[in-house]
């Protein structure tokens, strides 16, 4: 089991894009898939040298998405608005949608969720060092404090 943390999307029609899928289809959503067949399970078996530019943007943003695991959670950062925090747990690896979900979106790179956990990252239950690791910048970055994630998870919904 892996904690990882997602970057805040750049617009407010993304976060409320992201969020939606999460509440509605349970379904998390990277904004990675800017171009038509962006699969990281396709790029994976092309040699980086053969691949577009935009095929070698895309794996070199995703391809971590391809070690996540169910039962692995996402922390997307700044969910559904800022401050925020939406946990979820992973319940399948990596699926490539091929069809935008929406017109004029993207967030085809996804993963099926079973739990879904919204906090206020200043939140006092929150223990200080996950608070702290959910104040760095990144677009995706590993959580090695899961522990003191499980532990604001108690301390926030039990």
């Amino acid at each position: 089991m892996a904690v990882y943390a997602y970057g805040e999307p750049d617009s407010v029609n993304d976060k409320q894009f992201i969020y939606d899928s999460l509440v509605n289809q349970k379904i998390s959503r990277f904004l990675w898939s800017w171009f038509h067949d962006c699969d990281l399970n396709r790029l994976k078996n092309i040699p980086c040298a053969q691949m577009t530019p935009d095929e070698q943007t895309a794996w070199d943003h995703g391809k971590r998405l391809l070690e996540f695991r169910p039962s692995d959670w996402i922390i997307h950062k700044h969910i559904p608005e800022y401050r925020k925090m939406t946990a979820v747990r992973l319940l399948s690896e990596y699926f490539y949608q091929p069809t935008l979900p929406a017109p004029g979106t993207d967030g085809r790179q996804c993963f099926h969720i079973d739990k879904i956990f919204t906090f206020d990252r200043d939140d006092k239950r929150v223990d200080p060092v996950l608070c702290k690791k959910l104040k760095l910048k990144g677009s995706l970055y590993q959580i090695h404090d899961e522990k003191e994630f499980y532990k604001s998870l108690c301390n926030l919904y039990l």
